[in-house]
């Protein structure tokens, strides 16, 4: 093990030496790579639950166990009956989305597979597989593009298939990751559902449902024409009779719609439109076991983080409904004593049993769903948010270094409004104006936050994807990807620091003139805090120095191994290094006191690239 902490200390040091600029900013505010990060070690967040959406869940033959599958890059393995924590696996991880876990899939012989954003530009996509009896890696398949959005493994577990956005496809893989089947689609694949009577029916957002055999060789067998034009999330019935069909878009402004088709025939068997839903969709279904209720799901909610879940009793069609989380619902799986399983973007999740939900495991860190819920002190050393809407106040002082449930004086607001430069209706928008100038942002891009420079010299725009500071002539001066969401942005008074919080439950300080990060706050509900700069050096409380790690890709990115700051508290514990870094605005070190400008990434800070082959003797599955 000393071998070990020697060598990781070596990889540290040489990294601030050779490494001067991790991603230069350009005048016209992209942001270019100075190099491939995706060997790069990198700093990550590990509390002990999921700080980012849980997209796929997938539970083992004997239903006792759930692993949960996530955009904070790590798949987690729970015991399902006390939503005890079993292990976390660190897979490979890269810059902003790259590492991202979309999808989850357990075969009968105890096989799990995992995969989603898994690759860099022209890099290799993979399907991660372990042994879910002892938590060893297997192998990784080539995945042959990506990004997969969803895993199943056939009711035999001798194929897998995969469904592809992006790269949009369609394939099959042997149990051994032999390629068997694979087809080009016109548009997007989000999910897969497979019947025990050897069917997999496959929604694509061209507005069909491809149904196809998977007894011998995959064939399509039947093309079904959805009410809308991108189903989403579809499931056989128990008795592979009835397909239920969920949307991504509405029917209209005021109504969502769940259909079920007949497969014999394949027309449209009963269709459910709900009026009392007043945003979102329905777009995640699921039987009852017993094939006697149909449960629907997804963005749907009713007021303010008040999402819902639809049980339609089958084939009366009688609707009672459940208010199940404070934010979208991205699965529905049934277990065999009638019971559903649900996860969040909280993230969080849980059991449905008839009308009644019930979380087995919330978040821990704080939920920023609100843009003006984040105020700070006029020196921006003292910051003051909620935990989740309604609820009481905290701050955080870098000066005292402590929580109290009390906004001190972080009472400062973001600025939203300028004369100077008018801003279009931004909050939770696709299109932006700002300025006159229409903000290009990518498709699935969304604003979340504004804030206004003190002298209206720049707005601040805090997206899904970047933060971005734009000047009064509507031309950016900089932007910065994003590995998670941006959901708040305020400024110091003398309009120098900007604080950003983000989805992952951190708060980020950056500097106003580039972007440059600062340093880093992670605050879990029992009180526990970490800061910590791009360098690794932290200040934390009691045990707090277990909430952050160092996660190192091995070479041949197939594996990563995980180290806790913990082990290395005695060398980069340094809390009156943190405590200058707003004064002199600048991320400092112990040799080097001049700013590094960079472009760092918000829920994993990726560190300066340099090829290790990490010690065979670490752990990829760190067992709490």
């Amino acid at each position: 093990m000393m071998l070990v902490d020697r060598l990781l200390t070596v990889i540290w040091t040489t990294l601030r030496s050779v490494f001067i600029v991790a991603c230069l900013i350009t005048t016209t505010g992209t942001s270019v790579a100075a190099r491939d990060l995706s060997e790069a070690p990198v700093l990550t967040l590990d509390p002990g639950t999921h700080t980012a959406a849980i997209r796929q869940i997938a539970v083992d033959s004997a239903e006792q166990i759930l692993v949960t599958a996530s955009d904070d890059k790590t798949a987690r393995v729970w015991d399902i009956a006390s939503g005890r924590l079993l292990h976390t696996l660190h897979l490979p991880v890269g810059p902003e989305h790259i590492g991202r876990l979309y999808a989850a899939a357990i075969s009968p012989q105890g096989r799990l597979a995992l995969a989603g954003t898994t690759a860099s530009q022209n890099g290799t996509h993979r399907i991660y597989l372990y042994d879910l009896t002892n938590m060893a890696f297997l192998k990784s398949v080539n995945a042959r593009g990506g990004d997969i959005k969803s895993l199943q493994w056939s009711p035999d577990g001798m194929l897998l298939a995969a469904a592809y956005a992006g790269a949009s496809a369609f394939r099959v893989f042997d149990d051994e990751g032999e390629l068997v089947h694979e087809e080009r689609l016109p548009a997007d694949a989000w999910s897969i559902t497979l019947s025990r009577n050897g069917l997999l029916a496959l929604p694509v957002s061209d507005g069909t449902v491809r149904v196809y055999g998977i007894a011998g060789e995959v064939h399509l067998l039947a093309t079904l024409r959805g009410a809308l034009p991108d189903p989403r999330g579809v499931q056989f019935s128990p008795d592979g009779d009835l397909l239920a069909v969920g949307y991504l878009s509405r029917k209209s402004t005021r109504e969502v719609q769940v259909d079920v088709f007949d497969v014999a025939t394949q027309e449209l068997a009963k269709s459910f439109v709900f009026d009392d839903i007043s945003q979102g969709n329905l777009r995640n279904v699921a039987w009852q076991r017993d094939g006697r209720a149909l449960y629907a799901a997804g963005s749907g909610y009713r007021g303010i983080n008040d999402f819902i879940v639809k049980r339609i009793s089958w084939p009366q069609g009688e609707v009672s409904e459940t208010r199940a989380a404070t934010n979208s619902i991205t699965d529905l799986l049934p277990l065999s004593d009638n019971r559903v399983l649900f996860s969040t973007v909280e993230p969080a999740w849980g059991v449905l049993r008839g009308p009644e939900a019930k979380t087995m495991v919330a978040p821990k860190n704080a939920q920023f769903y609100e843009a003006d819920l984040l105020t700070v002190s006029d020196d921006a050393k003292t910051v003051a948010w909620r935990f989740a809407p309604g609820e009481q106040r905290y701050s955080f002082s870098v000066d005292t270094r402590d929580i109290r449930r009390e906004e001190r004086n972080a009472k400062r607001q973001a600025k939203t409004v300028s004369k100077r430069i008018p801003v279009s209706t931004w909050e939770n928008s696709y299109d932006v104006t700002i300025a006159g100038r229409p903000v290009p942002m990518a498709p699935t891009e969304i604003s979340r936050a504004i804030a206004v420079l003190p002298d209206e010299s720049a707005v601040l725009l805090a997206t899904s994807r970047t933060l971005r500071r734009i000047e009064p002539d509507g031309r950016e001066r900089w932007r910065i990807p994003l590995a998670t969401e941006a959901r708040a942005v305020n400024v110091s008074a003398d309009g120098r620091v900007l604080v950003v919080a983000m989805a992952d439950g951190t708060l980020r300080w950056r500097r106003a003139q580039d972007g440059a990060m600062l340093m880093s706050l992670f605050v879990t509900r029992d009180g526990r805090w970490v800061l910590w700069n791009e360098d690794g050096y932290f200040d934390a409380a009691k045990g707090a120095d277990e909430l952050i790690g160092l996660t190192i890709n091995r070479a041949g990115g197939e594996q990563a191994d995980y180290y806790p700051m913990s082990r290395y508290r005695e060398k980069y514990y340094r809390p009156a290094l943190l405590g200058r870094v707003l004064a002199l605005r600048q991320r400092e070190s112990l040799g080097d006191q001049a700013s590094i400008v960079a472009a760092r990434f918000s829920s994993t800070t990726a560190w300066p690239n340099v090829s290790v082959e990490s010690p065979e003797k670490a752990s990829r599955t760190i067992p709490h």
